[in-house]
């Protein structure tokens, strides 16, 4: 079971994760950071695993693919270890649609299409 830090009515997650809703990577970013230098593991992992996809999104955004794709496979791979729906978001959805940045990233054009965060009903 998930950390109540990383539930939806925690106003730090839920504020990260409209801001990456909204394309605001880097802004994301920041927010779960507070989130993340409190958590506990595993949420600490998870957390971790949305920064560096947001991270990842910044960096693709500005023309840095190099950055981008070392982010994305890092951020994958820790959202990964974590079920389908953890922290009430659907973690399966966010995987796919950022794996196909990644394995595409090399002919993706400027701008992209980047993925949302859905929450899932409990």
């Amino acid at each position: 079971m998930s950390s109540p830090t990383a539930e939806p009515n925690s106003p730090l997650f839920r504020r990260g994760i409209d801001l990456f809703n909204k394309g605001e990577f880097f802004e994301c970013h920041e927010v779960l950071e507070e989130l993340w230098k409190n958590q506990p593991e595993p949420e600490r992992q998870f957390t971790q695993g949305l920064i560096q996809v947001a991270v990842a999104l910044h960096h693709l955004r500005a023309g840095n693919r190099t950055g981008a794709r070392k982010l994305l496979t890092r951020g994958i791979a820790r959202l990964r270890k974590f079920p389908a729906d953890h922290g009430c978001i659907d973690t399966a959805r966010l995987i796919r649609e950022t794996e196909h940045i990644l394995t595409t990233l090399d002919s993706t054009k400027l701008p992209f299409n980047p993925p949302t965060i859905d929450y899932v009903d409990t």
